[in-house]
């Protein structure tokens, strides 16, 4: 199976021998491909709607893969039982409803030893999320396919040895704190707005995709500036929008830095 620029990076997150639930599995091809090439032995295909879920079963008796990919119909994490995936994927969603997914089902997502997301929107809300929650993001891949951008996190529960300093996120004094053990993250401290927005991991790697994202989101938001205008003769709605912008092209020129 071929599978989309998008849908290999996914792929690629995925470590062999996990069980695979994929949540929202539309068409069913990622866990197809897996299975196929050995990566996984066994996964869920999971989606809220029958239609999609008809399609994916339809595509996994095509490859002849019915005994090793089970298909449920259920919202979210509903229909998974904590520990029967050690690998949970929720892609194509917006951040906002992979967060309510998340939250619902935390149990089970916790029983999991990875969890791979890839949202739609408001990625950064996604991160703080998963620190919220007590997930150590540990790697990030940003990949452009059909002139779209999509992010990939791959994050993992933390636990009380990792909380104690090797590794992972924890709560302090109402500010979130990172303790990572990657690169300039070794040692522990705060994520500013350019981290949440855009990406701890992917800064670190100095990610050609997301440097010429960001280029893009400084010249949208640049227009945006100069469409408001003055804030000191805004209305009250307009200042905060105009604060909203500058703290964005703020953010954007903290991400840009560390290609200097």
């Amino acid at each position: 199976m071929e599978l989309s620029k998008r849908l290999r990076v996914i792929a690629s997150f995925v470590e062999k021998g996990a069980v695979l639930a994929d949540v929202g599995t539309d068409h069913g091809y990622v866990p197809i491909d897996l299975v196929q090439r050995g990566i996984v032995s066994r996964a869920i295909a999971m989606d809220v709607k029958e239609g999609p879920l008809q399609r994916a079963r339809e595509h996994i008796r095509e490859y002849g893969l019915t005994e090793q990919i089970e298909t449920r119909l259920g919202d979210g994490l509903s229909r998974l039982a904590p520990g029967e995936a050690d690998t949970i994927l929720i892609a194509g969603m917006g951040g906002p409803l992979i967060c309510r997914i998340l939250e619902a089902g935390m149990e089970t997502a916790r029983a999991a030893s990875s969890l791979i997301l890839s949202p739609q929107s408001e990625v950064g809300e996604v991160r703080r999320f998963l620190c919220r929650f007590g997930f150590r993001i540990g790697d990030e891949a940003m990949v452009k396919d059909e002139g779209k951008y999509y992010v990939v996190i791959k994050a993992s529960p933390v636990t009380e040895e990792r909380q104690a300093g090797n590794g992972g996120y924890r709560e302090a004094g109402g500010e979130a704190e990172c303790q990572a053990g990657l690169g300039r993250t070794e040692c522990r401290d705060s994520w500013d707005e350019a981290d949440w927005r855009y990406g701890r991991r992917l800064l670190e790697q100095r990610n050609p995709v997301l440097l010429e994202f960001l280029e893009l989101e400084k010249k949208k938001y640049r227009a945006i500036a100069q469409q408001l205008g003055d804030p000191v003769c805004a209305s009250p709605a307009r200042a905060a929008r105009t604060a909203e912008v500058a703290e964005a092209l703020a953010a954007i020129s903290r991400a840009q830095q560390w290609w200097e």
